[in-house]
């Protein structure tokens, strides 16, 4: 397929065109043929394909090894053992710190006026998981009603993201998550470097699952939420549709993922730590 340049079909099976794939694939060639014997019936490119395959439409394995004429344990090992091998080096090259400077300059993005020195967006996903045998109160979140993992991303306003955290039990509260994941640290080195360069704190959105983290980070804002037995002042309901229409960044980024990639937005099957 890849070979004979039917493109169309690649995208079809891995939202890719063919140049995209091959240079994902120089990115994790050497991992995926270490060890591969010449002989292999399944080339370095074919077990790429397969694990970006089983990505995009997480079809039952049984299912998923026919259509590519293979065992169906033998199908799930090669995928399994390819996103394992791949998925560190990829987040490498992929994932990477956008400073607001380099949104400024590099990506030439500096027209946001209600925050010029915006740095990004932070929020949290759930993905509903099947009732673990251990442990189970964890992972049962009482605001979805159900047993599920969750994972912060960090996203910048030139829609790509910067940092995401391991996956969490899914009964993890927004700010305990965003403590974990170590992006404090990274945000006060980027305010530093923003007062140096601009002369001004740099911004952070967040929803109001992130209430309180202004004791730690003052320069994150977040929506102001209604009182209790009151209504919000018209100035502060404009400016939660101010921070909600740049917050959109991260849901947008979530909505991508979970559209483009089945695995992520149906309950995951996989063991939790692949």
């Amino acid at each position: 397929m890849i070979e004979n340049q039917q493109e169309d079909e690649l995208i079809l099976l891995t939202n890719f065109t063919i140049s995209e794939f091959n240079e994902i694939y120089e990115k994790v060639q050497d991992v995926i043929e270490h060890r591969i014997h010449s002989d292999s019936m399944l080339s370095g490119k074919t077990r790429l394909l397969m694990a970006m395959t089983y990505a995009k439409f997480d079809e039952p394995w049984r299912k998923f090894a026919k259509n590519f004429g293979l065992n169906y344990s033998y199908a799930e090992k090669i995928v399994l053992e390819t996103i394992s091998k791949t998925k560190d080096i990829l987040v490498n090259y992929y994932i990477s710190w956008i400073s607001v400077n380099d949104r400024i300059i590099k990506f030439n993005l500096n027209h946001i006026d209600d925050y010029p020195a915006l740095l990004g967006a932070v929020d949290a996903t759930v993905q509903k998981i099947s009732r673990p045998g251990k442990n189970q109160r964890a992972f049962y979140s009482g605001k979805h009603k159900f047993h599920c993992v969750k994972t912060q991303a960090f996203v910048s306003p030139v829609g790509l993201l910067m940092h995401y955290s391991k996956t969490f039990d899914g009964k993890i509260h927004d700010f305990a998550l965003f403590k974990n994941s170590k992006l404090i640290e990274l945000i006060k080195n980027e305010n530093n470097n923003c007062n140096k360069l601009l002369g001004c704190d740099c911004v952070v959105l967040a929803d109001s699952g992130y209430q309180g983290i202004q004791k730690t980070i003052p320069y994150v804002i977040t929506p102001f939420k209604k009182p209790r037995g009151g209504q919000l002042t018209p100035e502060k309901v404009k400016q939660n549709k101010i921070i909600s229409k740049h917050r959109i960044i991260v849901e947008n980024w979530f909505g991508c993922l979970k559209l483009l990639w089945r695995v992520m937005s149906i309950a995951y099957n996989l063991d939790l730590q692949t």
